[in-house]
């Protein structure tokens, strides 16, 4: 089967391009070469997902390729994992903060056919349990089923990159729907936003008058007086003790910013 994985070149760039693969050519080109980088922000970005207008948010999900959880605490070898997972066609790898005393690593298990945005968190959550009852906590940002990931790398010089793939079967994904938790998809669930501003947000809408909303503004007026990414992101950190420090509240705002400012939208404050 076919798999879609959709490319931006930068985790502050708004539009991906979508590139057809198959799961040969995802293991063999890009988990087997990592690339070598000064820092993790400089690479690439992906998700095993395509989106309407290939626009990256989750609103815009068409079809995900892939379930993918990171174990980031350390609790978890890449042994330890293929004993978990070993009758499914899976790879894992070592992240790029991993290191041979904290091991970190991404599991990308593959599809038996593409899965919509419901059925998604549903995998998730299932895939989810199952590693919690090994010991295991995945990082819950990874749910999110427009989640950007960074392209497998590994810090200039590192000897210690590390992946394996799993010869299985594909997971059966209507096999797993059926005992699958029922979940509600992450774009319905409450968060820092408002109700009515979560509604905007789905349909494209501008943010409310929330913190959130005020940084959003900021950052679409900094980007039309000509700041530069690094500029606005520095200062975007500075305004919020909370949130805005947060490295994927920060590159939420931006690439939101991003896209209106790109289509050279005129609304710039709320309704």
């Amino acid at each position: 089967m076919s798999l879609f994985l959709t490319l931006w070149p930068s985790r502050r760039h708004p539009l991906g391009r979508r590139i057809e693969l198959t799961w040969r050519d995802l293991v063999d080109h890009w988990i087997a070469q990592p690339e070598p980088s000064h820092k993790k922000e400089s690479v690439a970005g992906f998700s095993l997902a395509t989106f309407e207008g290939d626009r990256r948010a989750l609103a815009n999900v068409e079809r995900v390729f892939a379930l993918m959880f990171d174990l980031d605490e350390g609790t978890a070898t890449i042994e330890d994992a293929a004993k978990l997972w070993g009758l499914t066609r899976a790879c894992l790898y070592t992240t790029f903060s991993s290191t041979p005393q904290h091991t970190k690593l991404r599991i990308v298990l593959a599809l038996s056919r593409p899965a919509n945005v419901e059925e998604h968190a549903r995998l998730w959550a299932w895939g989810a349990q199952r590693l919690a009852k090994a010991g295991h906590k995945p990082d819950a940002a990874a749910r999110d089923a427009s989640r950007l990931f960074f392209i497998p790398s590994h810090p200039l010089g590192c000897t210690t990159y590390r992946w394996t793939e799993l010869k299985g079967e594909p997971l059966d994904v209507d096999e797993v729907l059926k005992v699958a938790p029922s979940i509600t998809p992450l774009c319905a669930l409450p968060g820092p936003r408002s109700t009515r501003a979560q509604e905007r947000h789905r349909s494209g809408g501008l943010p409310d008058r929330s913190d959130s909303g005020r940084d959003w503004l900021f950052v679409l007026e900094r980007m039309r007086a000509g700041a530069s990414d690094a500029q606005i992101e520095r200062e975007l950190k500075k305004r919020s003790d909370k949130g805005a420090a947060r490295e994927d509240y920060v590159d939420r705002t931006i690439a939101r910013a991003r896209a209106v400012h790109d289509r050279g939208s005129t609304r710039c404050s709320p309704a």
